[in-house]
């Protein structure tokens, strides 16, 4: 009964909490609040290609305060608005890089996914909308080999060697 008690003003509690707190933050167009953020959760548009290497190093077990978020693929431009995150600005990148503020995952740039179409070597498609993360990716016909955008001629693929299989089933090899 006691312990019945303690979950029950404790849940009351925790209650009460999230409501004043839920009251007092106001969030502005295209944000969300979030109760429970990680030290990550607000995405910004990066200025340059140095702040788009450097990840959030922040340990996961601190404990934040609720605060507004950009929603789901909005960035914070630099006035601290949320705006969608394919609309942040273009910032510099290295040779042979071009600025891609929502990337397919699909391909990558790197030479192990490089193809001489520039298409995607996975068949099919998924259909499943993913997190724009703003990248300076090899420009077109170019791939990422040692850190380095080269083109498709450098990736050094080595095609699949198939061996001729036999059309003739029989009973023994089914």
């Amino acid at each position: 009964m006691l312990l019945h008690n303690c979950f029950l003003i404790l849940s009351i509690c925790l209650l009460l909490h999230t409501a004043i707190t839920s009251a007092k933050l106001r969030c502005r167009k295209n944000e969300v609040l979030v109760m429970n953020p990680t030290p990550c959760a607000d995405r910004v548009c990066p200025r340059n290609a140095k702040a788009l290497r450097e990840a959030c190093i922040t340990p996961s077990h601190i404990k934040l305060p609720p605060k507004c978020v950009c929603r789901f693929n909005y960035s914070r431009d630099r006035r601290g608005r949320c705006i969608p995150t394919h609309s942040c600005p273009p910032i510099a990148c290295g040779h042979n890089e071009i600025f891609d503020a929502c990337p397919p995952q699909c391909p990558s740039d790197d030479c192990s996914q490089a193809t001489p179409s520039g298409r995607c070597p996975i068949v099919g498609r998924i259909g499943i909308v993913t997190q724009c993360r703003p990248q300076c990716r090899c420009a077109y016909h170019h791939w990422r080999k040692n850190n380095v955008c080269v083109p498709y001629e450098q990736c050094n693929i080595t095609p699949i060697k198939r061996e001729p299989r036999s059309c003739n089933a029989t009973t023994e090899n089914i």
